[in-house]
């Protein structure tokens, strides 16, 4: 019987370490976009990050500029911002496994486009 027991318990704490595994790769971002130069937020900004040539998470920025992807692996990320007024922002965007949860606050004036030399 207490092999059993034993069996279940290490059963158990394996399940928990999995799922504590599972969450340490991946986090919620939520931020704002904005320029600091032209002193403007930009709702309804429709923000795509990928890896290489596909698209992996799309978002539309709501009334106030804000944003939010859940569930981001960690990993360098290509960011692509479409303003509602047609200019379009490409840079890079690096995900880590902690914090949970993390501020990705998109200022188009500092965002510098990749090197082509980066992977993704």
């Amino acid at each position: 019987m207490q092999g059993i027991r034993r069996a279940a318990g290490l059963l158990v704490a394996g399940l928990i370490g999995l799922s504590l595994c599972a969450n340490a790769t991946a986090a919620d971002l939520y931020g704002r976009v904005f320029d600091t130069l032209r002193g403007a937020m930009y709702p309804h900004a429709v923000i795509t990050i990928g890896a290489g040539s596909g698209t992996i998470l799309r978002t539309v920025a709501d009334g106030t500029a804000q944003f939010r992807f859940d569930g981001v692996k960690s990993g360098v990320y290509i960011v692509r911002i479409a303003e509602p007024g047609g200019r379009e922002v490409t840079g890079r965007l690096r995900v880590t496994d902690r914090p949970a949860t993390q501020i990705a606050h998109l200022d188009l004036a500092k965002i510098d486009p990749p090197d082509e030399a980066d992977e993704y």
